[in-house]
Order: structure tokens, then sequence, then C-alpha cells
């Protein structure tokens, strides 16, 4: 008889065949082979890595809650009543929440916390077994079989499958398809690169019409120097904004 698992289960099955060694008495082996499909046997670094996660999702709220705040501070209603600084406390601290409580609750949801910290890479657990099996042959039975995981946009898969198509919620043979935020994600790029062209151009404009500004020029024709002046600086902020949303879509 085998046994055949997949991801935690093989680590599960490797721990009862422990079990069936050192305390024969309570555990009849009653397999003679152990056959593993994506089983983590050296730990998965996704857990190693939660709090950097969780940071970098931070830092992405920040970077687009900063467009929001661009966007609306070009109305004038919120020029008049000079509420931008109350704008970005409102994201700052909207992002906070979400990184400080709602994510790592999501993440929770998908890996048991103490279950998780026993697959963490270097995991006292992990250790103990795997030096059990490399000092105690106990089977001549043992196959592991393994996928080279695509690292490329391996985050957005990640929480594609953790919050948005659940592996254990699609149907059987098709919980395999886990690029949906990646297509969004691209999209997203081409939206922002776009953006950032047209901000551009605004800002060529504003510096054009400004070129005659200098000297006394911004004595004799002030208003329309200081009407441009204001805009050119405020449309290089909302670009910057882009920028920083689109480099950290690169960068994550």
């Amino acid at each position: 008889n085998f046994i055949i698992a997949h991801s935690q289960g093989g680590i599960v099955s490797r721990q009862l065949d422990k079990l069936c060694v050192q305390e024969p008495a309570s555990y009849n082996r009653r397999f003679g082979g152990i056959v593993t499909f994506g089983t983590p046997h050296l730990g998965t670094e996704l857990i190693n890595n939660k709090q950097n996660l969780i940071n970098e999702l931070n830092l992405g709220c920040d970077a687009f809650g900063q467009i929001v705040a661009q966007e609306i501070g070009n109305n004038i209603l919120v020029s008049l009543f000079g509420v931008q600084q109350t704008i970005n406390k409102f994201i700052d601290g909207s992002c906070n929440f979400l990184a400080s409580n709602v994510i790592p609750i999501a993440f929770a949801n998908s890996i048991n916390a103490l279950i998780g910290e026993d697959y963490k890479i270097g995991a006292p657990v992990l250790n103990d077994l795997n030096n059990f099996h490399n000092s105690n042959f106990t089977m001549n039975n043992r196959v592991a079989f393994f996928g080279v995981e695509d690292k490329e946009n391996l985050l957005w898969r990640q929480m594609n499958s953790f919050l948005i198509n659940k592996p254990e919620q699609q149907p059987a043979f098709e919980a395999n398809i886990d690029d949906d935020l990646v297509t969004q994600k691209n999209q997203l790029r081409s939206t922002l690169t776009t953006k950032i062209d047209q901000i551009n151009s605004d800002i060529f404009f504003y510096a054009l019409k400004g070129v005659p500004c200098h000297g006394l020029d911004w004595v004799f024709n002030f208003s329309n120097c200081s009407k441009y002046d204001a805009a050119y600086w405020r449309t290089v902020n909302r670009r910057n904004a882009y920028v920083n949303a689109l480099t950290w879509c690169w960068i994550i």
C-alpha cells in the first residue's frame, strides 16, 4: 500500500511514518511507501515573507491613494476649503488599517497561523522531520513529485488563490487558473503609462506658457505667470503620483 499525498498531506504522511518508527505500539504501519505531490518538504518561503507581503501591499495602497489625493486636489472646491491635508491623512489611515487588520486576517484565513509556523523555512518541526528521515531509512519506496514554480508574478498569483479564486472552490481539475490578478495588473500598467504620457503633455504645455515669465514679467503679468506656474507644479505632482504607482506595479 502507498500513501499518495498532496502539499501539506505529504508532511503529515512523513510525520505518520516517523511515529510508526518511534511509537510502533501505538501506530501500526499499513503502508510501504509514500508519494508526495507539491509538498514543501523544506518549507515554504511565502510564510517567511508574510510581513514583507503586507508591507508591500501597504506601499501600494499609499501609492494609489496619492493618485486619488492628487485628482481630488485638482477639484476647485477642495482647493477653496483647504482640505487636502485631511484627505491625505484619511488615505494614510485607511492604508494602515488595511495593512494592520484586513490583509493579515485574509492571510490567516488562508493559512492557519499555528500550522503555518510549522511550514516556514527553518521551522523546528520540519528540521526535526528531515533530520529523522535523513538518518532513518524507513521505507524502500519514497517518491516526491514537484513542479518548478514560475517566480514571475508569484505574489499576484498567490493573492489570487488566497483572496479571489480559492482552489477548494474550483471544479475538479480546474484550479490551475490563477493569473486573473496578473492580467489586471498588466492592464493597470498600461492604463498608468497612458495617463503619465497625457500628464507629461500637460506639463509641457504649462512649461511653454510659463517661459515668458521671468524677471519683471512676474511684476507686469503676475496673474498669468502665477497661474501657469501653479498649474505646472500641480501637474508635476499629479504625474509623480502616477509614476510612483506604476513603479510599485513593476516592483511587486
